[in-house]
């Protein structure tokens, strides 16, 4: 059928709804890009949205056709449309075309890991997301720029909206993305300031948010996610969250159904980005414990098959909390013989600031790739007093290495920000 009239506007919201929710992998293109802004979008799927937006009903793929139809309709609207697989490649499902918006000038070399700051939490603090990181950049260590700073899971915390979501456990349902993404990105606007963009300069690059938003009471109903965000301009690149709960909250949690969701091209790398318990996917233990033929054991073969095919480069994993050494020993050791990533971090909640220091630095050495040199721990103005100062660091800039930085938790309700 002939593609209905559109405008600009409707054009650009298109590029917007795709930037909340990203291109189902179905969408994807194969030859072209509709490049706007420094994204890729595929120029099919933003004609149907454009229709959606302007008719009320979005165009099936079998309803027009692409290439000289959809791309001639976007140049006489302003725009550019040029031959590229950017969008076949960086497109995933949930993943904003955006995601190589703070990409090096020069594509990352693999013999060079990337550099991965984790913030690492102690104990229980009332502190508003924003304090922690600024403190964290504050305190930031001198020479050192990170490609990706991570929080554990649960770092901000917000509620559902009624309703929201309509079913969880294994009949989750995907279509509530929007309206739950649409709540953890106004958590994340009270996180993302500009003066925290403005402190954030320099240091790192991309953010990872951990953010739990939970139904009010006495709905058990909840979610688990994590925004990746580029810290040049504040900007939530990709959705993704918690894919395989514990037994005890597998039919209150609302599973992030897309596993897809899980693989993105961030600054010239493969990245695979986990929520809590998803890196017991992973795990040899948990898949002799799993029943074949039920949605435990279904949805670990499918992540394991996904993950495998994306080759990972780097592995970002979000706990909520690592208790010991031997809380993701296991996982992390199935993960690694699987999947070969070059580089790999867990955040980090220690939860018990009472334990011996040296459970802590063997929790930090057991959730990270051992790179090689590999520097001390940094110390900080707020190190708790029950952790020994670390090694001194090497601070030559061409040695990359995960940085953990030494910060007080939040785990209780916190106060706005002043």
């Amino acid at each position: 059928m002939p593609i209905p009239r559109i405008t600009k506007s409707h054009v650009q919201d298109a590029l917007q709804q795709i930037d909340r929710h990203g291109v189902p992998k179905t969408r994807r293109s194969t030859r072209f890009c509709l490049i706007h802004n420094g994204g890729h979008y595929p120029p099919k799927y933003v004609i149907a949205l454009a229709v959606q937006h302007a008719t009320g009903r979005s165009l099936k793929p079998d309803e027009h056709s692409g290439g000289a139809e959809t791309n001639s309709r976007l140049r006489k609207l302003g725009f550019t449309v040029e031959a590229c697989d950017q969008c076949r490649i960086l497109t995933s499902p949930r993943l904003q075309p955006h995601a190589t918006a703070f990409a090096p000038a020069k594509a990352a070399s693999r013999s060079s890991p990337p550099a991965i700051a984790r913030l690492m939490l102690i104990g229980e603090i009332k502190c508003h997301p924003e304090q922690l990181l600024l403190k964290t950049f504050k305190n930031w260590p001198k020479h050192f720029v990170a490609d990706f700073l991570i929080t554990p899971g649960g770092f901000a915390e917000g509620t559902l909206p009624p309703g929201v979501p309509g079913n969880t456990g294994w009949q989750s349902d995907p279509r509530d993305l929007p309206a739950i993404c649409e709540t953890a990105e106004s958590v994340a606007s009270s996180i993302l300031t500009p003066r925290l963009l403005d402190a954030a300069r320099g240091k790192s690059r991309c953010l990872t948010l951990g953010i739990d938003l939970m139904a009010a009471p006495p709905s058990r109903s909840h979610a688990e996610l994590v925004a990746v965000v580029d810290l040049s301009s504040g900007r939530i690149l990709h959705w993704t969250g918690k894919s395989y709960p514990v037994a005890a909250q597998e039919n209150s949690l609302w599973h992030v159904t897309d596993l897809d969701s899980h693989c993105l091209q961030l600054a010239g790398r493969r990245v695979l980005v986990l929520g809590c318990h998803d890196l017991n996917m992973f795990s040899q233990r948990a898949w002799t414990n799993q029943k074949p033929g039920l949605p435990r054991r279904q949805r670990t073969s499918q992540m394991r098959k996904i993950a495998k095919e994306f080759r990972p480069d780097v592995i970002l994993h979000h706990p909520h909390t690592t208790e010991s050494p031997r809380t993701w020993q296991t996982a992390w050791a199935g993960a690694r013989k699987l999947l070969h990533p070059a580089s790999w971090a867990s955040a980090i909640h220690f939860p018990d600031p009472s334990k011996p220091c040296s459970d802590l630095a063997s929790t930090l050495a057991r959730t990270r790739s051992p790179h090689t040199p590999t520097p001390g721990l940094l110390p900080t103005p707020r190190r708790p007093p029950d952790v020994s100062p670390p090694a001194p660091a090497r601070t030559r800039r061409t040695q990359k290495q995960t940085q953990s930085i030494a910060l007080p938790s939040r785990r209780e309700p916190f106060p706005p920000p002043p």
